[in-house]
């Protein structure tokens, strides 16, 4: 005889799984967290950009814009190249130190040495940028957040209209469509201008190819010959000049 508390005692509730198993697994599965996002870059200043530009390879071509042949007169001097140790032209700030001398087209020496320097005042400008960004960062955080600001107007469609108009010789009508664009209120961005480079000499030496006058030693022989033209107005109006000092008699 077999009791409900036998072991060999058979219940509708043995037959039943137990469900602990499968709980305990769903528990050891978690899911997959999902990836953190890597923040976006700080934007550069243009004089970060400016200083990682410089940092190019040296090359053995001049500037394809020409260079600069003030020699610091119209621009201040060159801070990482003032003069070309092979030629001896003093560069100005124009004269980039990545491309040759424009005179003699030779490279700037001890390349390892500006790669070092530029890299030193990238680190430095980079890292002043940086504490500058948290002292706003901590500002803005120093005050409530206030609500969100009104929202930005947004540009209306471009609106048509028609125009019915009637001839009065031939009493013909016409239609005519016309479109009105909307302005846009943002100003656009001005283009930077392009400053002003002084050309290289020419290359040909000007001299006085005539013979020089013992009588005229100063005059200027390199340009033409200078003649005298008399001064056609100059005569004029001094007879009536003097009729009127004398007055009417």
């Amino acid at each position: 005889m077999s009791t409900p508390w036998s072991s060999s005692g058979s219940l509708p509730s043995d037959r039943i799984k137990p469900r602990h198993a499968a709980q305990s697994q769903k528990q050891k599965q978690k899911p997959p967290q999902p990836r953190a996002q890597p923040q976006p870059r700080a934007p550069k200043s243009k004089q970060l950009i400016s200083l990682e530009s410089l940092q190019t390879t040296t090359t053995l071509l001049p500037d394809p814009k020409g260079g600069c042949f003030c020699q610091a007169k119209e621009h201040s001097l060159s801070r990482y190249t003032p003069a070309c140790l092979t030629c001896g032209l003093v560069l100005c700030s124009l004269n980039l130190p990545q491309h040759a001398c424009p005179h003699c087209h030779q490279p700037p020496p001890n390349r390892e040495a500006l790669i070092a320097r530029l890299q030193g005042e990238i680190d430095e400008l980079a890292r002043r940028e940086e504490e500058e960004r948290e002292r706003v960062r901590r500002a803005v955080g120093a005050f409530p957040a206030l609500g969100g600001g009104g929202r930005a107007t947004p540009t209306p469609p471009p609106s048509q209209h028609k125009v019915l108009s009637v001839n009065s010789k031939t009493k013909k009508v016409t239609v005519s469509s016309y479109t009105n664009t909307p302005v846009h209120s943002r100003p656009e961005t001005p283009a930077e201008e392009e400053p002003l480079r002084v050309p290289p000499p020419p290359s040909e030496v000007l001299y006085a190819k005539r013979k020089v006058d013992p009588s005229r030693p100063f005059a200027n022989y390199v340009g033409e010959a200078a003649r005298y033209v008399p001064d056609k107005i100059k005569g004029k109006g001094k007879g009536k000049g003097k009729e009127n000092e004398a007055g009417p008699s």
